[in-house]
């Protein structure tokens, strides 16, 4: 497949080729590659001129993820599909552009509430203090509690491409929850990347409220039935994820095509 794609620009290139080394790194540490295999491999993705010479080092590397991530995903690929990319978000990412929002807005909430159930608790009836307790509890989730959320869900979370689909997996105690599109019927990628790489892709309204409120951990609630679109958030390389699936939406064929 990757052999059929355009040319990457430079900037891609070296995105590719920085990626390219960093995976070498990675599957070295966990055993996956003797010092040999590294330093040939490492000379051939840092030597590589053009991008034919660099998709003959990332085909090896980047057309067969981790195991692990494969095992988990197999019981939901259909037949014939391939992954050609996995990965997970880095829950040690708190904070996105939705929280300039939801900060203010849950210690508002919270500061009231705490407010409302000391001062029932001073001077009014039981029924008062027992009135506020919910929404002090939601407030002081908010504030805090939605961050230990997010971690803990991400977590369980997996994110996968593949030569048809985008596939989100959240694994649980009470089965898998799967959300998955085919490339064919993405409305639009777009993208939000950090300076390190890591970053956010969402298939679909990203640049909208629902799609940036979505990773703050906030209940459902606050959506008012506004559709939240399909995204990866806080993954680590989300350019590079962000090029594939532009690429394979601009493959002739069943699952691609030009938009």
């Amino acid at each position: 497949m990757a052999a059929n794609l355009p040319d990457p620009s430079p900037a891609r290139f070296g995105r590719e080729q920085k990626h390219a080394l960093e995976v070498l790194r990675e599957r070295y540490a966990s055993g996956e590659l003797s010092l040999d295999e590294l330093a040939e491999r490492v000379g051939a993705a840092s030597t590589a001129t053009t991008a034919a010479e660099l998709t003959e080092v990332l085909r090896d590397l980047e057309q067969h993820p981790s195991s692990p991530q494969v095992d988990a995903l197999e019981p939901h690929l259909v037949q014939g599909e391939t992954v050609l990319w996995a990965g997970r978000p880095d829950p040690a990412r708190h904070l996105t552009r939705g929280d300039l929002f939801a900060i203010p807005f849950s210690i508002l909430w919270g500061g009231f509430a705490i407010f409302w159930e000391a001062s029932a608790l001073a001077s009014g009836p039981i029924f008062f203090a027992l009135w506020g307790v919910p929404f002090v509890a939601v407030g002081l989730y908010m504030i805090f509690g939605r961050f230990i959320y997010k971690a803990r869900l991400k977590r369980r979370t997996l994110y996968a491409l593949t030569d048809k689909r985008v596939l989100k997996l959240v694994r649980g105690r009470r089965g898998d929850v799967l959300d998955t599109a085919f490339i064919d019927s993405l409305p639009a990628v777009n993208r939000e990347v950090r300076a390190d790489g890591s970053g956010s892709v969402v298939f679909g309204g990203g640049s909208g409220w629902a799609g940036q409120w979505a990773n703050t951990g906030v209940p459902l609630f606050a959506f008012n039935n506004v559709p939240v679109p399909l995204a990866f958030y806080d993954i680590p390389d989300a350019a590079r994820v962000a090029d594939l699936v532009t690429d394979l939406r601009r493959r002739p064929g069943p699952f691609g095509g030009e938009r």
